[in-house]
């Protein structure tokens, strides 16, 4: 399979060079979540994405989408992954928006140009490109909606992680090399732990350099009540007084027309562009560990309620792709169900990916660009 793609939306024929074309997806209903399946050889993924419920209980649309595209940019070793998780009214148009649009930006600036060998040069650039032309499309108002983005460029052994937000990436080392810290001496190749290296660093208003800088942009920091009591009554009865008895999150907030958002990087929210949210990424690169190491790309739903060591765990028990996915998401959202949710009904979308690496990917070569 060339291309995998998932959304609650319709998805156009494009024309691209960042990989085999093949638009096949998975049927999708409202009762049954959206499933993918893909196994490469040298390493095999799955993704599992769900809609949430309203705090009446009933099922919302969707505002997550994920691609995930083996053979990007036509090179065999080379594979490029995201999930988007949208907000705002129109969250699911951007999320959809950009996981069509961010693989072919990317492979642009992968081929040839300038970028071509800096691969992380590249993913901020399509970032940021990918943000430009979802504000340019006037058939979706970004005005007060947009989408974090989780991405991962596989280049053989290397992988770069470039996050906008508060979805996130995580990697279980697999088998390790003599001399790895977390090694027997009499089993130097085998763990005798599974240690979680994280990918990816939320960014929302509570990490303090990602607030400083919203504040140093001209935004505001606070809480939803604070805030609408500077331009409304904070009697009884009244929005601000509902808010302020209803949520304590901090976000970030610009003027009084917009609306307050709980990650300080997005895509989109071109209200809050002016006042420190931004859609530049912050990239990582590293190694893979090990050949049977296991990486899962999430968004927040899952986040929210299952921490980092759930997710690992509920990896580790199979060496099914999907059934890991199918797994994480049945226990997190039982997790809403239990505390997340606080009795309201309310249930986040969650979007699940995993990749399982078989065996030892394919150096790269430092040349290849995509042909």
């Amino acid at each position: 399979m060339g291309v995998c793609f998932g959304d609650t939306g319709d998805l156009p024929k494009m024309e691209s060079n960042f990989g085999e074309q093949d638009t096949r997806r998975t049927s999708i209903s409202r009762q049954r979540p959206e499933m993918m399946t893909f196994d490469g050889g040298t390493y095999k993924f799955a993704c599992v994405s769900r809609a949430g419920c309203n705090k009446s209980g009933s099922r919302k649309v969707n505002q997550d989408s994920y691609c995930a595209i083996p053979n990007f940019c036509k090179n065999p070793e080379w594979a490029f992954f995201a999930v988007y998780d949208g907000h705002g009214t129109y969250g699911h148009l951007c999320s959809a928006f950009c996981r069509d649009n961010m693989p072919m930006v990317l492979a642009k600036y992968l081929d040839g140009s300038k970028y071509e060998n800096d691969p992380e040069a590249a993913l901020k650039t399509a970032f940021v490109k990918t943000d430009a032309m979802l504000h340019a499309n006037k058939t979706i108002n970004d005005k007060n909606s947009g989408t974090t983005c989780i991405a991962m460029l596989v280049r053989g052994t290397q992988i770069y992680v470039a996050n906008a937000g508060d979805s996130r990436a995580i990697m279980v080392a697999g088998s390790c090399s003599p001399g790895d810290s977390h090694t027997s001496e009499d089993q130097p190749t085998t763990c005798l732990e599974s240690p979680i290296i994280a990918l990816s660093t939320d960014q929302d208003t509570y990490r303090e350099d990602e607030a400083a800088r919203v504040v140093e942009a001209g935004g505001k920091v606070m809480t939803s009540g604070n805030f609408l009591t500077r331009v409304r009554s904070n009697t009884p009865g009244s929005a601000a007084h509902e808010l302020h008895a209803s949520s304590d999150t901090l976000r970030v907030w610009g003027g009084v027309d917009s609306g307050g958002l709980a990650v300080t990087r997005s895509l989109g929210d071109f209200e809050l562009k002016d006042f420190g949210v931004i859609p530049s990424p912050e990239i990582l690169s590293k190694d893979i560990c090990g050949d049977d190491a296991r990486i899962f790309l999430g968004s927040d739903g899952i986040f929210d309620v299952w921490f980092d060591r759930d997710v690992v765990d509920d990896m580790k028990q199979t060496t099914c792709p999907m059934e890991s996915c199918m797994k994480i998401v049945r226990n997190a959202k039982q997790e809403w169900v239990v505390t997340g949710s606080e009795g309201s009904g309310k249930i986040d979308d969650m979007t699940a990916m995993s990749i399982f690496f078989t065996t030892s990917p394919v150096k790269v070569q430092t040349n290849d660009g995509c042909r």
